[in-house]
């Protein structure tokens, strides 16, 4: 980091701005830039301006792992932050230990990432699935679970965990697929979510504009309970017939 004392801080942040994830990655790039000129308006941190060095990373990994290097050796940031997909943070992290940065990721995550640079803010599956899928079993009586998932790290883990819940809690897995991150015509998977086969449920790993698809199409298809674990926040939902006539 520079010495001054008033030399501005560094900030690089990397999102997916365009490409699949662009519904996160822009609105990722707009609090980046509010917090910044809000901090800035306050007198900086520690007396220090912020600079925002802002990037796209297209919701590819190459180009992530390219514009990580561009902000750690070439734009001398003091920290980075950013990254959605799990295998983005990944190609992110190279550059930034390679350079000896300070990485932020703040996205729920699957977990085991260990290193003295690297910050994850995030919860790990074990947060989130120890209390939800007692909690969506006592509400709804929920037994049997399907799980419709993006094509991705996160959803393997957070599966892995769902299944080891589920069991313990006399619950099993009925079915496990995963789809391209972009995909969104879910009327063909949501079939197996019968009226016929009460007492189970989906749970969802899917970026928000795919769980919107999902849900849309599991309303017209099954009485179901429902739940998503969404790419932001975990958001438990419960729905009946009874509730969807609403």
């Amino acid at each position: 980091m520079n010495s001054s004392s008033t030399a501005a801080i560094r900030v690089g942040v990397i999102t997916d701005v365009t490409g699949p994830l662009s519904l996160l990655g822009v609105a990722n790039a707009n609090i980046a830039k509010m917090v910044i000129d809000d901090i800035n308006s306050k007198g900086g941190l520690l007396g220090r301006p912020l600079n925002l060095h802002l990037e796209d990373s297209a919701t590819t990994d190459s180009v992530a792992e390219a514009k990580s290097r561009k902000l750690v050796l070439e734009e001398k940031v003091d920290v980075l932050l950013g990254g959605i997909y799990s295998s983005t943070r990944q190609a992110i992290k190279g550059p930034v230990v390679e350079g000896k940065k300070l990485y932020l990721y703040p996205e729920q995550y699957e977990g085991q990432e260990c290193h003295p640079l690297i910050f994850c803010t995030g919860p790990v599956p074990a947060q989130q699935v120890e209390s939800l899928i007692p909690w969506l079993m006592q509400k709804t009586g929920a037994k049997k679970f399907y799980c419709p998932s993006a094509e991705y790290i996160w959803p393997h883990i957070m599966n892995k965990k769902l299944r080891e819940a589920a069991a313990a809690h006399g619950g099993s897995i009925v079915g496990e697929e995963y789809f391209p991150i972009d995909h969104t015509d879910y009327a063909v998977p949501s079939r197996k979510l019968s009226p016929a086969a009460p007492k189970s449920s989906s749970i969802r790993s899917f970026p928000r504009g795919s769980r919107r698809s999902w849900s849309n199409c599991t309303i017209r298809a099954s009485p179901s309970a429902a739940a998503s674990w969404s790419a932001r926040t975990l958001k438990r939902t419960c729905s009946d017939s009874s509730q969807r006539s609403r």
